[in-house]
């Protein structure tokens, strides 16, 4: 039997116009700062759910916003995330 898998997910925003944007779509208490990453350094994040780094994801040229996404699997360190970014299948012209 295999254990399942828990994730938390983070965003760190990158300037005060992505801090905004990511305050008004969450609480004040998924704000956390100094939290320790896996390299060591001390950052001030939100914590939030996987579907709506995905929104913000999606939306980010949109919007102009900039930011950085981290993980913790368990108890794990959190360690940065890089996004997986899957080109564009080629559609090939009808004849």
């Amino acid at each position: 039997m295999s254990k399942e898998r828990f994730y938390y997910w983070y965003i760190e925003p990158l300037d005060a116009k992505t801090n905004e944007i990511i305050g008004k779509n969450l609480s004040e208490s998924d704000f956390s700062e100094n939290l320790r990453c896996a390299d060591e350094v001390l950052r001030s994040m939100w914590a939030c759910s996987h579907l709506l780094i995905e929104r913000f994801t999606d939306s980010q040229r949109q919007l102009g916003i900039r930011f950085n996404v981290y993980c913790q699997e368990g108890n794990g360190p959190i360690r940065r995330w890089k996004f997986i970014v899957k080109p564009k299948a080629k559609v090939k012209p009808r004849l």
